[in-house]
């Protein structure tokens, strides 16, 4: 009786396994839930959902240009730190290739740090207006999706043509409002692609120094003297030798006293 319960169980586990390959076969073959069509704004309620928009791309206006500033002014300050950086790795370069000291370096490391905090400032508030330009393109993009699909719906024989004009007004406005929004996220995405290149700048030199400090303090323990030890051996020698020359003379004037 064993053998056969033994063979009805390896049986039960096998179409159990079967079952369970086939549901995942077909779960992964099944397509992707395809996204569902904008809903078009009924035409009744297009002028109040035209003022509501409105509303909405005057607030997205808003952010777009609250950041805009800011991220101007690194645009302009950029050139200038670069330049500083030029100025600085044809100089350091030299300096780095004479095997300077712990003391020249020190300096230098603080330098190119200073650099990397300013830059390091500058990229993060870039990342923060990268941030919230998506967030207005996101809801842009709906925005459009949804007058797109009540435009393409007002194209009818019957509809007054003062709606038709308000659907196309708002389409037109929504177009303008994500031109600027994306002219803005270009000048940042640029601006984070110059200041990437400047942090990879800094980090190179950051590491040549880094270097140059483990070679000067391998060289702190290599001797570029005597030892004192070798020091105090020779003064002895010296003492001696004196010693034993006065001890000469004298012994010499008191034979010739005598």
């Amino acid at each position: 009786m064993r053998p056969l319960i033994r063979i009805v169980l390896l049986i039960i586990l096998a179409l159990v396994s079967s079952a369970g390959t086939t549901l995942s076969q077909q779960a992964s073959a099944s397509p992707a839930k395809p996204t569902p069509a904008p809903t078009p704004i009924p035409l009744a309620k297009v002028p109040l959902e035209a003022q509501s928009t409105l509303a909405s791309l005057q607030e997205i206006e808003a952010n777009v240009s609250r950041d805009q500033p800011s991220a101007e002014a690194i645009g302009r300050t950029l050139p200038e730190l670069k330049n500083e950086i030029d100025a600085r790795t044809a100089e350091d370069r030299r300096l780095l290739t004479s095997s300077p000291s712990l003391e020249v370096l020190f300096p230098l490391k603080l330098a190119w740090q200073s650099f990397g905090v300013r830059l390091s400032a500058s990229a993060r508030e870039l990342a923060q207006h990268a941030t919230s330009l998506e967030e207005q393109l996101g809801r842009l993009d709906k925005l459009d999706k949804t007058w797109q699909a009540t435009l393409l719906s007002a194209k009818q024989p019957e509809t007054p043509p003062p709606v038709l004009q308000s659907v196309q007004s708002v389409v037109d406005s929504v177009e303008r409002t994500r031109q600027a929004a994306q002219s803005a996220r270009a000048n940042v995405l640029d601006l984070q692609s110059r200041i990437s290149e400047q942090e990879a700048r800094v980090r190179t030199a950051l590491t040549l120094i880094e270097q140059g400090e483990n070679r000067a303090l391998k060289s702190i323990f290599v001797r570029d003297s005597p030892p004192i030890w070798s020091l105090q051996t020779s003064l002895v020698r010296r003492v001696g030798a004196e010693r034993r020359r006065i001890v000469f003379f004298a012994t010499e004037s008191i034979s010739c006293v005598h």
